[in-house]
Formats: structure tokens, sequence, C-alpha cells
């Protein structure tokens, strides 16, 4: 059972159209800095620049064969899911339906795995997100379950969405190493500017070079989107 709060726009159900994995492209892109830099000279990432980007990318991505679906044990049939377990869009938990394995029925399902919830099912473990995709949209996903704000553990349908291999990789959080905190923008001492890049089918794209931190973290968050379809999160981590 899927539980939510009514809305008058939209039917709740199990049989509701599932994320695709095609490309949007768009060209309008706003930097958030809007022309106040510190370094002045007004912003380096405009309508231009996007243009130029989105050339690389579609032309990477194009040039592919279409990536293979990663090979993940089959979850339970979405009846039996269906028949165990009530899902919380709104809170993202999956709820016991039935007395079980010492869980009252109403409480809530899961330990903790490296971050991610995971439940049992017949004597089996599962990461609880794709429970929740057979949940809702009754079949396997495709390609990864991603978490758009990168918090492993919440499972809301609006924080899940349905990602290719080497698309999921690009949301991460920007490792220890990184010199400016920022996943795919780091900083040049050569040409004294910051550099945005991101992986598109296997391959690094260099998305340009930046005097200002706001515009490389713009170019990058804008290719992300053209190439997944939908909004980065901040992919940022404070820099002691």
């Amino acid at each position: 059972m899927i539980i939510e709060k009514e809305n008058p726009d939209t039917k709740a159900g199990v049989n509701e159209s599932a994320p695709t994995l095609s490309m949007q492209y768009k060209q309008d892109s706003i930097c958030p800095c809007a022309g106040k830099t510190s370094t002045g000279g007004g912003c380096h990432f405009g309508k231009k620049e996007a243009a130029r980007n989105e050339r690389h990318v579609r032309a990477q991505h194009e040039s592919r064969p279409p990536a293979k679906a990663p090979e993940c044990n089959p979850t339970p049939a979405q009846k039996r899911c269906l028949t165990l377990l009530d899902y919380d869009k709104e809170t993202g938990n999956l709820l016991s339906r039935v007395s079980r394995g010492g869980r009252r029925a109403g409480e809530v399902c899961g330990t903790d795995c490296h971050g991610y919830v995971q439940v049992a099912i017949d004597c089996k473990l599962y990461r609880a997100h794709r429970i929740i995709f057979k949940m809702v949209y009754g079949r396997e996903p495709v390609g990864f379950i991603d978490h758009i704000d990168g918090d492993k553990s919440n499972n809301r349908l609006d924080n899940l969405r349905e990602v290719l291999p080497w698309q999921n990789a690009l949301n991460r959080i920007a490792p220890p190493t990184s010199n400016t905190g920022h996943l795919g923008v780091s900083w040049d001492k050569t040409r004294q500017k910051y550099v945005a890049s991101i992986g598109v089918s296997g391959k690094v794209i260099k998305l340009g070079y930046y005097p200002n931190l706001c515009c490389a973290i713009a170019a990058r968050k804008h290719a992300f989107d053209l190439v997944v379809s939908s909004p980065a999160n901040d992919n940022g981590r404070a820099v002691k």
C-alpha cells in the first residue's frame, strides 16, 4: 500500500509512470552571481557558454552506444511487497503491514547498511529504495536509483530518480581531495582560474575556465542538468 496525502490534481496508486532517462537540453542558464562577482568583470557563464557546453555534451553522449543496465538481484514481486509493506511517500519510510520477525504491524522497517536503508523480505536483504521503486512502478529500475539530495537514507519518492550507472556517479559529494569543495570544479594553479568538468559516457568534458567560483559551479550544474534531466544536489562540502 502506498501512503500519501490526497492531491486533487493527481491520483495516487502504483500505476503512475516511472521517470525516463531521456535527455532534455536547456539553452538558458542563469548564473547565481548575476554579474556581481568579487573579481569584477561581470558574469562569465551565460547563454553563449551554455550553448557551447551543450554542443560538446550532446556530441559525446550521442557518440556512445546505450549503456547496459546493471545486473542486480531482482526484487520480490510487487504483490508480495505490497502484502508485507506500506510505503509512506511523505517520510520515505517502509512500514510493516503484518507482525513478523519481532516487528509489529505499523512499525518502521529497515536497518542501516553503509548509509542506505535495507529491509528483509522472505529471509533476503534488499535496499529499501529498490523495493520502493518496485512497489510504486511495478518493475525493476532500468539503471540505478539516485538519491537526488545525496542522502542515501532519504527515500521520499520525490528524492529518487532512475539513472544510468555513469549518471549516478555524477551526483556525489565532492571528495576530501577537492580544492574547491564542489564536485566537478577545481582550481587550476597554472591558469589561476577555476575549471569545470563533467564525465559523460566514460569521457571527461571540460566546461571552461572561470575567474569566479560561482560561474564554474553554474557551468557544472548546467551540464549535469543536460545529461540527467533534473538538477544536481549542491555536491559541496565545507573546505577547511
